[in-house]
């Protein structure tokens, strides 16, 4: 061990790894939005929110999480509405994984 330096744990998945990772999954369950590298590395509310209810149109997983203006991307147009439907999103993910989600 050098002098000065931490010892790592576990190491998380690059950027790469997990963009090709959901290219890979989500893209096989969902036609559009597009898994494009570029939307995934850094994705906008709107690619995030097509996304999620692509799915759920899918497999109806957040049918009762989100309420009728929720679901409509257009209703969510100020910081506070956005915030709150992505909380309520990794709320609902902790949930499914077993444990809270810090991001």
């Amino acid at each position: 061990r050098r002098r000065g330096r931490r010892a790592r744990g576990p190491t998380m998945a690059s950027l790469e790894e997990l963009v090709a990772r959901t290219q890979e999954v989500v893209g096989a369950l969902v036609r559009k939005p597009k898994m494009s590298g570029k939307l995934l590395a850094r994705p906008p509310f709107r690619f995030l929110h097509d996304t999620v209810m692509a799915l759920d149109a899918r497999g109806g997983l957040v049918q009762e999480l989100f309420g009728e203006d929720e679901r409509d991307s257009s209703t969510i147009t100020d910081k506070d509405a956005k915030v709150a439907f992505l909380n309520k999103l990794i709320a609902f993910a902790g949930i499914c994984a077993g444990a809270p989600i810090s991001v």
